[in-house]
């Protein structure tokens, strides 16, 4: 009988560590080998008039009176390749989504947009206000090196450089 504990216990102990690792996201990779195929170069990076895979920094917002470069923290974003997401903050809150993107028409749009809600401080929080509306209204851009301007109706809207 006290065989059958012992296991019982042994056997619990094994599933709860098992079930901890799986839900915490560790995971053991022998061989260190990928458990996900990956491209070697990111689609876009091969095009230099795509702003993606970049880290951009907001330099300007339309209907932001202060001078986003001097709110802390800077707000920026990335627009991935791999997955087509936008993630990014406002200088107060994190904020993703998603992107569709024409490169060659120079078109973009961002879908799905959520931030955070937290209290900012008045400054952080006109920006974060202003940046969300933009973003919401772009619809095309236009990249020089490491400079990007998101447009709405061929208007600028945001503009960025890559840090």
């Amino acid at each position: 009988m006290r065989f059958r504990a012992f296991s019982l216990a042994i056997a619990c102990a094994g599933c709860c560590i098992a079930v901890s690792t799986l839900t915490s996201g560790c995971y053991i990779n022998p061989g260190a080998q990928t458990p996900y195929p990956q491209v070697a170069t990111p689609p876009g990076s091969l095009d230099p008039a795509s702003p993606l895979d970049i880290d951009w920094m907001i330099v300007w917002v339309d209907g932001f009176a202060g001078d986003p470069t001097r709110v802390i923290p800077l707000p920026g974003l990335i627009m991935t390749s791999q997955g087509t997401r936008l993630v990014g903050n406002t200088s107060c809150n994190q904020f993703t989504g998603g992107h569709v993107i024409d490169v060659p028409a120079r078109r973009i749009r961002f879908t799905s947009l959520h931030n955070e809600r937290n209290f900012c401080q008045p400054v952080n929080s006109e920006a974060d206000d202003a940046i969300l509306r933009a973003l919401v209204a772009t619809d095309g851009f236009e990249r020089h090196g490491d400079k990007l301007t998101f447009t709405s109706d061929g208007r600028d809207v945001i503009r960025l450089v890559a840090k």
